[in-house]
């Protein structure tokens, strides 16, 4: 195993690692807040407030990141997990739980965008794709884990018992990226060649990053695929229950969407590497929001659960193909940028679609929700397709 081979397998480990930890706490949040009297309004501020402290922050974390290496922003979050820990376990009441969500929030906008810088910044031109694929799978297949097993440890031990998992898995993640994970740069430079030689990386146009074109364009893709993100896990839930589906079923069909997501990223991150990864994104986008206008028709578990597993591996041809740009982006402004900014439109997808499928639930049946989720996929791919006509919007390679 070279040096690469070895960094990228000792991130990815230490991402899930802290992955699995997040996610047995985020299933307990809502239902312990309740247990500590929070009101309706309370539970919303946990779950919003972790994302606009990650939409204030991130690009902002990504600039400190060029400065000073992706490492060292991961041991500086790594570090703040244990104390997060720490305060949800010792929350005596709702705004002690909320003190402990922003700083969450503070430690997530940097520890998985550094990630992918870090990644990004050992990546080999022509393999973008694999290297980000392996991450993405990581990543997904901890979010499926986490929860199940914190369902059970909750279950058999007490919700403060996520708590102390995460303390735990957060020592060891710190440990192995402070011991292990050697030390990279984030900074633009030349991008190595398979081959060890330096290769050229064009320029986009100069102006600050946040408002090049190419930034642009896939800011817009992360926003319209963490609506749907965000959508699975909420709004979906009320949909499948309005089917006469129990939350067992519920979760399997979540679980079936995370698994088909991460199974189907290694093949996609080698097909991104050998075709253009723009026209993947688009095909990708507009497939994505036809098989949403499919699901007010479904109405067994059956025909929801097949689709949920379709709608994984095309949506997840969306992101190989933007994680593997995203990289090539990172290559030119610096990696840390790339990811910081790219993270603070993740969060501001998380925030907005929650709150404008709810306005929806509103006035309209359960249904309207997926034709506005379609609709922004449809409008995002649309814009993707327009910025990639304006100067400085194409990346390095003919992939893009």
């Amino acid at each position: 195993m070279d040096v690469k081979q070895l960094s990228l397998f000792t991130i990815c480990f230490a991402v899930f690692v802290l992955v699995v930890g997040t996610g047995m706490v985020a299933p307990v949040l809502a239902p312990y807040a309740t247990s500590l009297g929070a009101s309706g309004v309370m539970v919303g501020a946990l779950y919003s407030g972790f994302y606009v402290v990650r939409l204030i922050c991130g690009s902002r974390i990504g600039k400190f990141g060029d400065r000073q290496g992706p490492k060292t922003v991961l041991t500086v979050s790594l570090l703040l997990y244990p104390l997060i820990a720490g305060l949800y376990w010792a929350a005596a009441s709702a705004p002690g739980l909320l003190a402990g969500r922003l700083v969450h929030g503070l430690a997530s906008a940097m520890m998985l965008p550094m990630a992918m810088a870090y990644i990004g910044s050992i990546a080999e031109v022509g393999k973008e794709g694999r290297y980000m694929g392996i991450y993405n799978t990581v990543l997904f297949a901890a979010n499926g884990v986490g929860p199940l097993i914190g369902g059970f440890a909750v279950e058999r031990y007490g919700p403060k018992a996520a708590f102390i998992a995460l303390f735990a898995l957060a020592i060891i993640s710190l440990l192995v990226t402070w011991l292990a994970l050697p030390t990279v740069s984030s900074k633009k430079k030349e991008a190595p060649k398979a081959d060890g030689q330096a290769a050229p990386v064009a320029e986009v146009a100069a102006v600050p990053f946040y408002k090049t074109p190419a930034v642009l364009r896939l800011s817009v893709i992360n926003f319209v695929s963490a609506v749907l993100s965000i959508f699975f896990v909420s709004f979906f839930t009320i949909y499948a229950a309005k089917r006469g589906l129990s939350p067992a079923v519920i979760g399997g069909l979540l679980a079936l969407n995370n698994v088909a997501i991460a199974l189907a990223q290694p093949p996609l991150g080698r097909l991104v590497d050998k075709v253009n990864r723009g026209h993947v994104v688009i095909i990708s986008g507009i497939a994505t929001a036809c098989l949403l206008l499919v699901f007010p028709a479904c109405s067994s578990a059956v025909s929801i659960g097949a689709l949920m597993v379709i709608v994984g591996i095309v949506s997840g041809a969306t992101l190989a193909a933007s994680s593997a740009l995203s990289v090539e982006v990172g290559r030119t402004i610096g990696m840390g940028s790339a990811m910081g900014v790219l993270s603070s439109a993740t969060s501001a997808g998380m925030v907005a679609g929650p709150l404008a499928s709810g306005l929806l639930l509103q006035i309209y049946r359960v249904d309207v929700t997926f034709y506005f989720c379609a609709a922004i996929w449809a409008v995002g791919t649309f814009a993707f397709l327009l910025l990639g006509r304006v100067p400085g919007a194409r990346l390095a390679t003919v992939n893009s």
